[in-house]
């Protein structure tokens, strides 16, 4: 341990590397003397110790101590155990120290007290302490002081005694003065004059010394300056400000892993794909202005910048006539202001109080427009910040403009651009025009060839153009005539301006784009696809119209329409608005159909959007072009789509009845498929028109059949392949089919059947209107059955009352209705759901002498009032959206008995879109259309809640996923 502060230590949070099942449970009760020793000896000594509890290695080593064995262990083995116990004790604010030994945490986290007695040991043994035991000694007195300074304050400042003993000791020999930082803030946090002039003296003293400076003394320091110069003892604040002034010229090691860290230089442009340099702004210049000070905070800028940043300091710092202690002093403190102020706003309030000097320098210029733009967000002091500006924009124009010849243009701009971000937010007009004045005198806005003047001038500008319109509106127009009136440059500044508002506002940046392309004003068309890109992100919908720019070839519109797809993809959204959809299919055939297209469809991001899309362009009425997409994508990369794919558009199309080109879909997949595969896509193509009433098409493709047909398309064939429409004499049959396969089923023993087959046989007994065979069907299998099939079977039972008897309506009609639902639950097991009051209610409707419009406004109010959605900008007296009681009309009494007992669950497909549209009728069909417009308008909201919520959990799902 001897030594271990004159190496770099590495700080990091203490770690516990070794679990519990390898620790091994010592017994320190053994017969042998040795024991005890021979296991601690093992334990320090071990390459790769195994972990004990803390309390168990104090365990072991009082029953070393207790046979009078300790001094059997070498000093380097005791500060290892000091070392143990001192890390463990650490405050949670305290430099993490990280040592060799893993240690598991025990029930207390303080272990001071035995930390002071190893230390006491090691010294009655006679041996000397190194700098690791002092530094341990000095912490465990450091923190008896902070327990005893309430309670008896003169045995905590004899702690404190000792350890400024200890801190003499090991100070000037240590690499890392920031494990230095809690003896140093608790002289500070003292309030004694005598302890505040050592800590100055002490950090002086480091300062001096080491010349890569760690954040934590760093804010140590940031808060020691902002103390007012009045308040702090001459002696020491001379010694101080030397020792500063001294680091302008002490000699900075080069040291890649404490530099440059203090902030960021570059941010990630995603249409790029690469880390652009930032501009150079105030930020930047109050880094170069503190580099000179601390080299954490270098970072690349010009030469001419770091020159001027040197001489800064120097004219700052340096002792003067006019520069006399207690300004040297404000002016350090004016930079540890605003370093504290990124941190804490709590310090923006000394903004106000500090005095500002007589004469000014950049420094305090830079510095000012630092605070400012920090402080900007507090609303509550906006008249003060306005004074503010002004004055030190008063200082900068009258006082400092005979020194800008002497001063780099790089930083003319970054305060001019300052200037600019200050009059925008305060919405200072006079001070936009000044400052607009300044920059067409000064030529700031001349473009160089330089990188960094590049990223500076398009800084400028946008920081004039958002001031611009803040200030006075979106006047595109006069910004640009009043920033160049070449007609040849005026693209160049359009795309300059463009690039630079896409990173901030991309709502203002897409306006400005408009509007250049309204006046015909030429932009790069690299700046549009990275404006598109960026903005496909959050807007999709607007980006798709930037894809019919004529100025972009055919590579950037594939980059632009990745950028899109992805978005959609990622959103998981259901729907395309059918213009963006026509735009969408138009690109993604131009880039993929056409004979000079070279898109590359090898990577699998390419692969999952165009995927993802294509059932959204059938889904909005683009089922030709999509087809066509396919086949030329197909025949480019026959591996592109697969068979889930096929299956996947297959039920998209068969369930918005493109039944053509479900057939086309079909036979283009068969070209490749095995023949399993494409018997599976045949039985799904069959069944798909079959429930869909396209029977030629079905008959034709059932007869490509190479294997068994199951047993669902057996029963279609029976009929011909009319379910809705089945001849009535040929619906007997299917019954002999279902006995035939549960005859089978008895032979094998298997006791299942195939529900879909059983829908199927019911459905087509129940259109061939054969209730009785239907009825009979469903009571010999309803053992089998589970209770959702039985509430399907119960329900198209039910609804088959209103679709085939003209004379079910009227009272007699809803009595019916309800005398076969009693039956169905006792004898069928029947358990209604919410498709069961769908079909009620349209009994219901259909009474139309006792259901005039406002009964039925009464039923839709009893309705909502049960849960069924209407948002609350629909509702009105009562809470409901027709105002009606609850005792109100007879669909009072007749919902109450049956909605009462249902569950809360309420789809919007199955359940509120079907039961609105018989509202919306129903009303139409009374002569309210007040009513229906009412109702209408409470569907679409809905409608569209339901889409945003799929979305979201298709989103969640994803990410889950991911």
């Amino acid at each position: 341990m001897a030594g271990w502060l004159h190496k770099p230590v590495r700080l990091c949070a203490h770690r516990l590397l070794i679990p519990d099942v390898l620790v091994q449970r010592v017994n320190i009760h053994s017969s042998s003397d040795h024991y005890a020793l021979n296991r601690l000896r093992r334990f320090l000594g071990s390459p790769s110790p195994n972990a004990f509890s803390p309390e168990q290695l104090e365990q072991l080593y009082k029953s070393v101590k207790r046979h009078k064995m300790h001094s059997q262990l070498t000093p380097n083995q005791l500060s290892a155990i000091i070392g143990i116990y001192g890390r463990l004790s650490l405050p949670a604010n305290s430099p993490r120290i990280k040592g060799r030994f893993a240690m598991r945490s025990g029930a207390k986290q303080d272990y001071w007290s035995f930390v002071l007695e190893l230390v006491q040991d090691k010294s009655r043994l006679g041996l000397e302490l190194n700098d690791g035991d002092r530094y341990w000694l000095m912490f465990a007195r450091l923190q008896q002081f902070h327990s005893l300074k309430d309670v008896a304050p003169d045995r905590a400042f004899a702690a404190l005694a000792e350890v400024h003993d200890h801190y003499e000791a090991i100070s000037s020999r240590t690499q890392v003065p920031e494990i230095l930082v809690p003896y140093l803030e608790t002289l500070l946090s003292s309030k004694d004059n005598e302890h505040e002039t050592q800590a100055i003296n002490h950090l002086s003293d480091l300062l001096a010394v080491h010349s890569n400076i760690h954040s934590r003394l760093l804010a140590l320091l940031w808060n020691l300056l902002i103390q007012p110069a009045e308040s702090v003892a001459s002696q020491p604040k001379d010694h101080f400000l030397h020792t500063m002034c001294n680091r302008l010229s002490m000699r900075h090691p080069h040291n890649s892993a404490s530099q440059g860290r203090a902030m960021a230089t570059h941010r990630f442009d995603p249409s790029s794909r690469r880390h652009v340099p930032l501009a150079l702004g105030i930020p930047q210049l109050i880094a170069s202005l503190t580099s000179t000070l601390f080299p954490l905070y270098t970072i690349p800028v010009p030469l001419s910048v770091k020159q001027w940043a040197f001489h800064q300091a120097h004219t700052v710092l340096s002792p003067s006539p006019q520069n006399s202690t207690s300004v040297r002093w404000n002016n350090l403190s004016l930079l540890a202001l605003y370093h504290l102020s990124k941190s804490d706003s709590s310090s923006n309030a000394k903004l106000f109080r500090n005095p500002f000097p007589s004469t000014f320098e950049d420094w305090h210029i830079v510095l000012a427009l630092g605070l400012l733009e920090i402080v900007m967000s507090d609303n509550s002091q906006i008249d003060q910040l306005r004074t503010i500006t002004r004055n030190v924009w008063r200082t900068w124009r009258d006082g400092m403009s005979s020194n800008s010849a002497a001063r780099p243009i790089f930083v003319e701009r970054a305060v001019l651009s300052s200037f600019l971000k200050l009059a925008g937010k305060l919405r200072h007009t006079k001070l936009l025009e000044d400052c607009f004045d300044y920059v067409t005198v000064n030529n700031l806005l001349v473009l160089a060839e330089t990188r960094a003047d590049k990223a500076q001038v398009g800084c400028l500008m946008g920081n004039f153009m958002e001031a611009s319109v803040l200030c006075h509106g979106p006047r595109w127009d006069q910004f640009l005539e009043s920033i160049t009136r070449e007609p040849e440059s005026v693209g160049v500044v359009a795309g300059i301006v463009l690039e630079e508002l896409r990173h901030r506002q991309i709502g203002l940046a897409y306006d400005f784009y408009k509007f250049c392309r309204r006046s015909r004003i030429s932009i790069p068309p690299s700046t549009i696809v990275a404006l598109g890109c960026a903005l496909s992100h959050s807007r999709y919908d607007i980006a798709v119209h930037m894809l019919r720019d004529q100025a972009l070839s055919i590579t950037q519109i594939e980059s632009l329409l990745q950028a899109i797809l992805e978005a959609i993809r990622v959103q998981r959204c259901r729907y395309l608005n059918p213009t963006l959809a026509s735009i969408v299919a138009r690109c993604m055939e131009q880039v993929y159909c056409q004979p000079e297209a070279k898109a590359d469809l090898d990577t699998w991001p390419i692969n999952y959007r165009i995927r993802y899309i294509l059932p959204l362009l059938v889904i909005a009425g683009y089922t030709k072009e999509t087809l066509r997409l396919i086949q030329c994508i197909h025949q480019t990369r026959s591996s592109f789509f697969t068979p889930h794919f096929f299956r996947r558009m297959l039920r998209v199309l068969l369930r918005h009845r493109q039944y053509t080109a479900a057939v086309t879909l079909y036979n283009l997949h068969g070209i490749d498929a095995t023949p399993a595969q494409k018997d599976f896509l045949r039985r799904q193509l069959v069944l798909g028109l079959t429930g869909g009433g396209a029977v030629r098409l079905a008959r034709r493709h059932s007869s490509e059949c190479s294997s068994i047909p199951g047993l669902r398309e057996m029963v279609a064939r029976r009929v011909g392949f009319r379910l809705f429409a089945p001849d009535r004499s040929k619906s007997i049959r299917v019954l002999h089919l279902i006995r035939w396969q549960q005859r089978q089923q008895q032979d094998s023993g298997e006791r299942s059947i195939n529900v879909p087959a059983f829908k199927s046989t019911f459905f087509i007994l129940i259109n061939s209107k054969r209730p009785i065979a239907a009825l009979r069907l469903f009571q010999s299998h309803v053992s089998s059955l589970d209770p959702t099939s039985k509430t399907w079977f119960g329900n198209v039972f039910l609804h088959r009352l209103l679709r085939y008897s003209t004379r079910t309506r009227n009272e007699r009609g809803i009595k019916k209705v309800f005398e076969t639902k009693r039956f169905l639950t006792r004898r069928m097991g029947f358990e209604e759901d919410r498709v069961t009051v769908n079909i009620i209610v349209k009994a219901l409707l259909r009474w139309k002498h006792v259901f005039d419009a406002e009964n039925v406004q009464a039923l839709f109010d009893n309705l909502v009032r049960s849960g069924y959605p209407a948002a609350a900008r629909w509702r009105r007296k009562n809470n409901v959206p027709f105002g009606t009681r609850a005792t109100s009309g007879v669909s009072s009494s007749v919902a109450s008995s049956w909605l009462s007992n249902l569950s809360s669950e309420i789809s919007f497909e199955r359940h509120t879109k079907p039961l609105y549209k018989m509202f919306i009728k129903a009303f139409h069909v009374r002569q309210d259309v007040s009513s229906a417009q009412t109702v209408v308008g409470i569907l679409k909201e809905e409608e569209a809640k339901a889409i945003c919520v799929a979305q979201r959990q298709r989103v969640g799902m994803r990410e889950c996923v991911m």
